[in-house]
């Protein structure tokens, strides 16, 4: 039994390279999103197709997910058959928009369907969505587009295609924290019994880095999630990105080591933001009883996931943590298991431009006008 779609779109994307029609790749920026869009780029460049455009969204700036900044900035590439991966599924009139403009758009996507999918897309992929009868619905995006690379690439598909992909995936599914049961836990065992013996030359420089001969694999993939999980954003294209797609030993190494001394100092911005929520947390107490809401100007937006998952770990109590802007507010939340935040943004939406993800891990969206109203809809979600 096959993912709703992943045929079809196989198809569809095996017809655009024998045309030699224009593909726009346009992902997440976090590891799950990056690690889906090379495994895709790949397969296409394995059957002689070239993809015209990649584009991760920068989040500071743009939001999560397909945006009209992004649109405005691809539309003089259309027509194209345009990608959306590990993001979409909320993405109703961007997609909408897109359409217009001349994009074909295919959503492959994993977070929750926000009651129904995008009906601009071409194709939707989403095992989650309505209709769909493959049996494991957890997997991380880039297991979903594994999958697809296989279809794609058929008779093509060879034994060292396959280990660099399950490489990417196993990081990509620890990245995600996805449960490693099923599906998850064969990418598991696969991924990284190849890890240490990797071949991409980016990889390899990382895992060099971080101690080959010292930890098993499953330490030398977690410290390459903290590395990874969050790189800089120059011209669309992620640091991760370019690291993974590397072929030249020496450049990839160069690129390993600055990646390795920014995730240094990221972890002690993220330990600042996690003690100025702890010392909020401490001075009023009364405030955080039933869920924690905290919010500065001057937090980066990108490090909001990581300081949401550190208190909400702790305190074991759902958790909202954003960048404030009079304008754009934007954040993440990451809730005790038990608790389903994309349902909790589901029921405050009316003061929301855009949502999604997990039911443990989303994103949210809104104007800075809106921020305390969201807040008392919160309050009352709650307090049920």
């Amino acid at each position: 039994m096959e993912i709703l779609n992943l045929k079809e779109t196989a198809q569809r994307i095996t017809l655009a390279i024998e045309n030699k029609e224009r593909i726009i790749l346009f992902a997440d920026a976090d590891l799950d999103g990056v690690c889906s869009l090379v495994i895709l780029q790949e397969a296409i460049q394995g059957l002689g197709g070239r993809v015209e455009t990649v584009y991760f969204p920068n989040r500071e700036e743009e939001g999560y997910g397909l945006n009209f900044k992004a649109l405005d900035s691809l539309k003089q590439k259309s027509p194209a058959l345009l990608v959306a991966l590990d993001c979409g599924i909320g993405n109703f009139e961007e997609i909408k928009k897109a359409k217009a403009l001349g994009f074909q758009v295919i959503v492959i996507d994993h977070h929750q369907v926000l009651e129904r999918v995008p009906e601009d897309a071409f194709l939707v992929v989403d095992p989650k969505q309505e209709g769909d009868q493959y049996p494991f619905k957890k997997l991380a995006n880039t297991g979903i587009v594994y999958h697809l690379a296989h279809l794609v690439l058929g008779a093509s598909w060879s034994k060292m295609l396959e280990q660099n992909f399950v490489e990417l995936t196993a990081i990509a599914t620890l990245a995600d924290m996805m449960e490693e049961k099923e599906d998850n836990k064969i990418i598991m065992e696969k991924g990284l019994g190849s890890l240490l013996k990797t071949q991409r030359p980016g990889l390899k420089a990382l895992v060099d880095i971080l101690g080959r001969g010292e930890s098993s694999a499953r330490q030398v993939a977690q410290k390459i999630v903290s590395v990874l999980n969050i790189t800089d954003i120059k011209n669309h294209l992620t640091e991760s990105y370019l690291l993974f797609t590397l072929s030249v030993d020496g450049e990839a190494r160069v690129l390993a080591e600055k990646l390795y001394q920014q995730s240094q100092q990221r972890y002690l911005e993220i330990n600042d933001m996690v003690a100025e929520v702890e010392q909020m947390i401490q001075d009023e107490p009364q405030d955080y009883e039933r869920f924690i809401f905290v919010g500065k100007e001057e937090w980066p937006q990108v490090l909001t996931g990581a300081v949401a998952s550190r208190i909400c770990n702790k305190h074991q109590k759902p958790t909202f943590v954003f960048k404030a802007g009079q304008v754009k507010t934007r954040g993440s939340v990451r809730t005790p298991k038990g608790v389903d935040c994309v349902e909790a943004l589901k029921q405050c939406h009316d003061y929301l431009e855009m949502y999604g993800g997990h039911a443990q891990a989303a994103g949210f969206s809104l104007k800075g006008q809106d921020v305390m109203n969201f807040k008392g809809c919160l309050i009352q979600f709650f307090n049920q």
